[in-house]
């Protein structure tokens, strides 16, 4: 009975590690998702900003090639060329910059699509890795319901065995009791 007790707090012990492992492995699925959506956003929206740079220009005529320029020295290649202002209305903008925000732009974008990559690998690992955990979990439970089903079998084995020899001692001191009675009376008639 003892052992009987013992196989059915490892049971519920067994099951309480599922639903836990259960409750784990659904709380990182929800975070997954939820990082992948916001991924998601931050790339639609970085992508809306790549589009609209790229609008922006081409309606302004900016050219988005990445032009590196190279200083015009004078007579001095020591000497830096000499900045001329003609005003504020000739300055364009740093036009040659218009590729490298793209280009960052592009960049963050792949690297969010490299997080949501990794972040799927890492929740099919997650899954495999439950997966397994779950598959041991119940082998062990199905062993203990096994052991559990042995050892009530064991039990009522043992109380028919206990009802029998019970059942054999009141026989038997049923034929005592006789034997007694038949004692006194042959030791009446011999007296």
């Amino acid at each position: 009975e003892s052992k009987i007790e013992e196989l059915d707090n490892q049971m519920e012990d067994t099951k309480k590690k599922m639903e836990e492992r259960l409750k784990l492995r659904n709380g990182e699925r929800e975070d997954f998702e939820s990082a992948l959506k916001v991924d998601q956003e931050a790339i639609d929206s970085l992508n809306q900003a790549i589009v609209a740079l790229m609008k922006f220009y081409k309606k302004n005529k900016i050219p988005l090639n990445l032009a590196q320029k190279e200083p015009k020295y004078t007579i001095d290649p020591d000497k830096a060329p000499e900045m001329e202002w003609a005003g504020q209305d000739s300055y364009g903008g740093r036009k040659e910059e218009s590729t490298g925000i793209i280009a960052i732009l592009s960049m963050t974008v792949e690297d969010y699509q490299k997080e949501m990559k990794t972040g799927r690998q890492q929740d099919a690992e997650a899954e495999e890795d439950y997966e397994k955990d779950r598959a041991a979990m119940e082998e062990v439970l199905h062993a203990l319901k096994e052991s559990h089903s042995t050892k009530v079998n064991e039990l009522a084995e043992t109380q028919d065995a206990i009802r029998d020899a019970k059942a054999f001692i009141e026989q038997k001191e049923g034929e005592m009791d006789e034997e007694k009675g038949m004692k006194q009376t042959l030791t009446k008639d011999c007296e």
